[in-house]
């Protein structure tokens, strides 16, 4: 087992993590979305009130009806009413072997945040491989936003390898993209790995 390198003294006193960053509301709904019991509830509040909006009820006939792994992924920039990114995020993760490479090839160029952030979402849930892959070629990740919440995925999926990454892209998320919170992703993802969160 690989073991995690010191970090500087006091690190996690000297950085705090902010709780309304871009990464804390991902882990949160995350940690929603591996909930059961959370789950259950949600599936059984919505067969008591099903959705009655015919847009979304449309949107939801276009995602079940989608068959081709490239459209599944696509229809992750398109997709407009929340109710239906549940499902097209579990139809993502039914076939991971045919949709997941396509999403992370999308994922290193894309730079609209909610694909980004289902995204990650379907990435926090898929086989670990794929996360993985997403280390190996993190430097071609194109966009702060997304290399940031790669980095926090690291850290929530336990990734060791990537402790050294996440302090780096923390260090120069910070002195680079500061009004922007970028430096959060790494952080929490460190806090994570380490088990100060």
């Amino acid at each position: 087992m690989e073991q995690l390198p010191s970090l500087p003294d006091r690190f996690f006193e000297e950085n705090p993590l902010d709780e309304r960053s871009p990464a804390a509301i991902t882990d949160f709904l995350i940690q929603a979305q591996d909930n059961q019991g959370l789950q259950a509830y949600l599936e059984r509040a919505a067969e008591t009130k099903p959705a009655t909006d015919p847009q979304t009820l449309e949107e939801a006939a276009r995602i079940e009806g989608l068959t081709e792994p490239g459209d599944l992924v696509d229809y992750l920039r398109k997709c407009k009413h929340m109710d239906n990114e549940g499902l097209l995020r579990r139809r993502l993760l039914e076939r991971q072997p045919q949709t997941i490479p396509l999403l992370l090839r999308r994922f290193r160029s894309s730079s609209q945040d909610s694909f980004l952030e289902n995204a990650i979402l379907i990435l926090a849930q898929a086989d670990k491989a794929y996360l993985l892959e997403l280390y190996r070629d993190y430097d071609q990740i194109r966009d702060a936003y997304a290399r940031s919440m790669a980095c926090y995925l690291f850290g929530k999926r336990g990734l060791v390898q990537a402790a050294e990454l996440l302090l780096a892209e923390h260090q120069h998320f910070k002195r680079d993209f500061s009004e922007d919170g970028y430096e959060y992703g790494p952080l929490l993802g460190l806090y994570l790995l380490y088990q100060k969160a």
